[in-house]
């Protein structure tokens, strides 16, 4: 069910493009807040708004992008050095309790809360873990810039990215950021059309369909996969 990347980009943005087999257009529902996908800003030129969050949430992904470059980089680091890293740089700048909720739609309001402690426990431990390791695409961009950043529905702002990969090709990636206690943490990331948050929801929701809506199922499916 969890296909290969759309492409080989950096490597935080390869946590939210492992396409689905199958589409659920159905569950096309808005993130918490906000609209259902993330749309770019311009992209000639750097133009960051002057409110504060803007400039905090662009400045958040412009270091975000030296670190997992320079993570990527750092040949004094091993295999599982480099992934704790990664799984440590993921924990602290997704918003991971609001990816969770928005990732199986319904089905949330349907749990108890029990299983929901249970899957947002579940589902932090597979984003960690199964994708702190696929960060090494990092190590196919040799230039990240932000190019825009923009104020979008519900406070949210959209920051617009250019990667420039080593075989010169170039990428552009929008990445939805949300104020969380005052700092500017990530929501949602469209690489190409599409949207990380709805990519985890069509998969997740595949499972629950397949499994009766029981959200123990795909807790279950989750912790299998984190290892």
């Amino acid at each position: 069910m969890f296909g290969r990347p759309v492409t080989l980009i950096l490597g935080f943005a390869l946590l939210m493009t492992m396409a689905a087999a199958t589409a659920v257009a159905d569950e096309r529902e808005v993130l918490p807040g906000g609209s259902a996908t993330l749309a770019a800003a311009p992209t000639g030129g750097a133009e960051v708004s002057s409110s504060s969050f803007e400039r905090t949430a662009a400045h958040t992904i412009e270091r975000l992008g030296g670190e997992a470059l320079a993570i990527a980089a750092d040949k004094t680091l091993s295999d599982e050095d480099r992934a704790d890293r990664f799984r440590a740089m993921l924990a602290r700048e997704l918003d991971i309790p609001t990816l969770a909720r928005f990732a199986v739609a319904r089905g949330w309001r349907r749990a108890e809360p029990a299983d929901r402690d249970a899957y947002v426990d579940a589902f932090s431990d597979y984003i960690l873990a199964r994708y702190g390791a696929v960060l090494d695409g990092a190590r196919d961009v040799e230039r990240f810039a932000v190019v825009g950043a923009r104020r979008i529905s519900d406070g949210d702002a959209t920051v617009t990215t250019r990667l420039t990969l080593v075989d010169g090709r170039q990428l552009v990636v929008a990445w939805r950021m949300r104020d969380v206690n005052g700092d500017a943490k990530i929501l949602d990331i469209v690489v190409e059309g599409m949207s990380a948050a709805q990519t985890l929801r069509q998969e997740f929701t595949a499972v629950l369909r397949a499994n009766a809506g029981r959200m123990a199922a795909l807790i279950a499916v989750l912790r299998e996969r984190a290892g």
